[in-house]
């Protein structure tokens, strides 16, 4: 189903907000993928841009209806980041962790951002755009902690044969999605959540502490211990040190 409907572009503003567009006049189906070489606006999470070379990594967005209530929106980010991870630690051989919500980290390096765009009707996520950025071949970031499959493997990767082999995984866990399969989704991503269980520095509005993170709620918040105490932290009200 993923990737049966592929629109390649050499180069775009967002394949995210194409994708949300025609989902919109519904000249996408549900699978629809659509890959540009370049995005001249490519977004991160909190509205970052995300850096991306022309032509050297994989920047693609995949049409999705999951009809998924609201409050269960997360599961939508554990498909997409237990995905990549499948498909990448298979390819690497190397274990690959997921920082919260859904960056892909190899180490204490960024390998890949995703971005999921929904559009809600009567309490439910009536469709979404899955957008995701890995770094293949790039070898030079102006962002430090960022690294790709060619500096970490040291060879060239085949990005259309890496692009199908993910469309398989994103498939494999959706259909996990779509069948609620949710224990084993949220069971295999707190398995690969980055720092789960260990203590590290953070900083909240509070100022900088020392934490655990212990879980993530069903609604997608974090769970982090402080000494006794356990504390729930949204999207934007943490930052990782």
């Amino acid at each position: 189903m993923i990737g049966r409907q592929f629109q390649h572009l050499p180069v775009c503003e967002s394949t995210n907000e194409i994708v949300l567009q025609k989902l919109e006049t519904q000249e996408l189906s549900e699978g629809a993928m659509v890959l540009a070489d370049f995005q001249s606006r490519g977004r991160g999470q909190r509205s970052t841009q995300w850096e991306s070379a022309a032509g050297l990594n994989l920047t693609f967005t995949v049409a999705l209806e999951p009809l998924l209530a609201v409050h269960l929106q997360f599961y939508l980010n554990m498909v997409a980041s237990l995905a990549v991870t499948d498909c990448l630690e298979t390819q690497l051989g190397q274990e690959l962790k997921v920082k919260w919500p859904n960056d892909i980290f190899f180490k204490d390096a960024k390998l890949c951002g995703i971005l999921i765009q929904n559009n809600l009707k009567v309490n439910k996520i009536q469709s979404c755009a899955v957008g995701i950025g890995l770094n293949v071949n790039q070898m030079h970031f102006a962002y430090q902690q960022a690294t790709s499959l060619k500096a970490i493997s040291g060879k060239a990767w085949n990005r259309p044969e890496l692009l199908l082999a993910l469309a398989t995984t994103l498939e494999e866990r959706y259909f996990q999605l779509k069948e609620g399969n949710t224990s084993v989704l949220k069971h295999d991503y707190l398995n690969r959540l980055y720092r789960m269980g260990e203590w590290h520095q953070y900083q909240d509005e509070q100022g900088v502490f020392k934490g655990m993170i212990s879980g993530v709620e069903e609604s997608g918040h974090l769970l982090l211990r402080r000494k006794e105490k356990i504390t729930s932290y949204d999207f934007k009200e943490l930052v990782f040190l």
